[in-house]
Protein backbone atom coordinates (compact mmCIF):
# COMPACT_ATOMS: atom_id res chain seq x y z
CA UNK A 1 0.00 0.00 0.00
CA UNK A 2 1.58 3.29 -0.69
CA UNK A 3 0.59 6.91 0.45
CA UNK A 4 1.52 9.96 -0.73
CA UNK A 5 1.96 13.19 0.82
CA UNK A 6 1.46 16.17 -0.82
CA UNK A 7 3.07 19.58 0.34
CA UNK A 8 2.42 22.56 -0.98
CA UNK A 9 0.18 25.53 -1.67
CA UNK A 10 -3.14 24.91 -3.37
CA UNK A 11 -4.02 27.26 -5.83
CA UNK A 12 -7.42 27.90 -7.84
CA UNK A 13 -6.94 29.70 -10.61
CA UNK A 14 -11.02 30.83 -11.16
CA UNK A 15 -10.44 32.96 -13.62
CA UNK A 16 -8.43 30.95 -15.34
CA UNK A 17 -11.28 28.00 -15.63
CA UNK A 18 -13.51 30.04 -16.56
CA UNK A 19 -11.54 31.54 -19.83
CA UNK A 20 -11.18 27.85 -20.32
CA UNK A 21 -15.04 26.88 -20.07
CA UNK A 22 -15.92 30.01 -22.40
CA UNK A 23 -13.23 28.62 -24.76
CA UNK A 24 -14.32 25.12 -24.96
CA UNK A 25 -18.20 26.13 -25.02
CA UNK A 26 -19.96 25.52 -28.48
CA UNK A 27 -20.27 28.37 -30.75
CA UNK A 28 -24.31 28.78 -31.61
CA UNK A 29 -23.76 29.00 -35.34
CA UNK A 30 -21.67 25.69 -34.95
CA UNK A 31 -24.13 23.65 -32.80
CA UNK A 32 -27.24 24.92 -35.35
CA UNK A 33 -24.89 23.18 -38.14
CA UNK A 34 -24.12 20.13 -35.98
CA UNK A 35 -28.43 20.35 -35.52
CA UNK A 36 -28.57 20.21 -39.65
CA UNK A 37 -26.50 17.23 -39.57
CA UNK A 38 -27.69 15.37 -37.11
CA UNK A 39 -31.34 15.70 -38.59
CA UNK A 40 -30.00 14.64 -42.14
CA UNK A 41 -28.56 11.69 -40.53
CA UNK A 42 -31.49 10.88 -38.31
CA UNK A 43 -34.29 11.11 -41.44
CA UNK A 44 -32.67 8.31 -43.37
CA UNK A 45 -34.07 4.93 -42.37
CA UNK A 46 -32.80 1.75 -43.09
CA UNK A 47 -34.55 -0.77 -45.15
CA UNK A 48 -32.74 -0.63 -48.20
CA UNK A 49 -29.33 -3.05 -48.28
CA UNK A 50 -29.07 -5.81 -51.49
CA UNK A 51 -32.33 -6.27 -51.95
CA UNK A 52 -34.39 -4.19 -50.07
CA UNK A 53 -37.10 -1.60 -50.49
CA UNK A 54 -35.86 1.97 -52.38
CA UNK A 55 -36.66 6.12 -51.38
CA UNK A 56 -39.99 6.71 -53.80
CA UNK A 57 -39.16 9.95 -55.44
CA UNK A 58 -39.63 12.67 -52.79
CA UNK A 59 -39.11 10.73 -49.91
CA UNK A 60 -35.16 10.98 -48.03
CA UNK A 61 -33.10 8.59 -49.16
CA UNK A 62 -33.29 5.11 -47.55
CA UNK A 63 -29.77 3.81 -46.37
CA UNK A 64 -28.39 1.31 -48.76
CA UNK A 65 -24.55 0.66 -47.35
CA UNK A 66 -24.52 3.56 -45.04
CA UNK A 67 -21.91 5.19 -46.90
CA UNK A 68 -24.23 8.30 -47.95
CA UNK A 69 -25.04 8.73 -43.90
CA UNK A 70 -21.66 8.53 -42.55
CA UNK A 71 -20.07 10.77 -45.09
CA UNK A 72 -22.00 14.24 -43.93
CA UNK A 73 -20.22 16.43 -42.04
CA UNK A 74 -20.13 19.67 -40.56
CA UNK A 75 -16.66 22.19 -41.47
CA UNK A 76 -16.26 25.58 -41.00
CA UNK A 77 -14.87 27.99 -43.43
CA UNK A 78 -11.30 29.04 -41.56
CA UNK A 79 -11.57 32.18 -39.28
CA UNK A 80 -14.90 32.69 -40.11
CA UNK A 81 -18.35 32.17 -38.94
CA UNK A 82 -19.51 29.98 -42.10
CA UNK A 83 -20.26 26.20 -41.83
CA UNK A 84 -20.52 24.15 -44.34
CA UNK A 85 -22.87 20.80 -43.95
CA UNK A 86 -23.70 18.48 -46.73
CA UNK A 87 -21.72 15.09 -47.57
CA UNK A 88 -18.29 14.99 -48.11
CA UNK A 89 -16.61 13.96 -51.82
CA UNK A 90 -16.58 9.97 -50.73
CA UNK A 91 -20.50 10.23 -51.34
CA UNK A 92 -20.62 12.18 -54.70
CA UNK A 93 -24.14 11.07 -55.52
CA UNK A 94 -25.69 12.77 -52.25
CA UNK A 95 -25.80 15.58 -55.04
CA UNK A 96 -27.40 13.62 -57.75
CA UNK A 97 -30.02 12.35 -54.60
CA UNK A 98 -30.50 16.07 -53.28
CA UNK A 99 -31.71 17.74 -56.85
CA UNK A 100 -32.16 14.80 -58.86
CA UNK A 101 -30.64 14.55 -62.44
CA UNK A 102 -32.67 13.49 -65.97
CA UNK A 103 -33.18 10.24 -64.96
CA UNK A 104 -33.68 10.55 -61.45
CA UNK A 105 -36.01 11.67 -59.53
CA UNK A 106 -34.80 14.40 -56.22
CA UNK A 107 -34.98 12.54 -53.18
CA UNK A 108 -33.81 15.57 -50.82
CA UNK A 109 -32.40 15.14 -47.32
CA UNK A 110 -30.55 18.34 -46.72
CA UNK A 111 -32.97 20.83 -47.15
CA UNK A 112 -35.48 19.39 -44.92
CA UNK A 113 -32.71 18.68 -42.26
CA UNK A 114 -32.37 22.38 -42.70
CA UNK A 115 -35.78 23.81 -42.71
CA UNK A 116 -36.50 22.03 -39.58
CA UNK A 117 -33.67 23.04 -37.78
CA UNK A 118 -34.24 26.69 -39.27
CA UNK A 119 -38.04 26.59 -37.87
CA UNK A 120 -36.95 25.31 -34.33
CA UNK A 121 -34.17 27.99 -34.14
CA UNK A 122 -36.90 30.71 -35.05
CA UNK A 123 -36.58 34.06 -33.24
CA UNK A 124 -33.43 33.37 -31.39
CA UNK A 125 -30.94 33.37 -35.06
CA UNK A 126 -33.24 35.88 -37.10
CA UNK A 127 -30.26 37.72 -38.47
CA UNK A 128 -28.15 34.48 -39.32
CA UNK A 129 -29.17 34.06 -43.42
CA UNK A 130 -29.29 29.86 -43.84
CA UNK A 131 -28.50 29.51 -47.76
CA UNK A 132 -27.16 26.91 -49.70
CA UNK A 133 -24.49 26.84 -51.72
CA UNK A 134 -24.99 24.77 -54.42
CA UNK A 135 -28.80 25.63 -56.79
CA UNK A 136 -28.26 23.32 -59.60
CA UNK A 137 -28.58 24.82 -62.87
CA UNK A 138 -32.34 24.70 -64.81
CA UNK A 139 -32.95 21.41 -66.80
CA UNK A 140 -33.94 22.41 -70.76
Amino acid sequence: MAIFTIKGKSFFDAKGVAEAVKKASINPLAKLALEVEYEAKASMQAGGGKGGTTSSPGEVPRVQTGNLRSAISTSRVSQSDIYVVGPTRVAFYGLFLEFGTRLLAPRPFMRPALAKVAKRAGSKFKRIRLRRFYTPRKRR
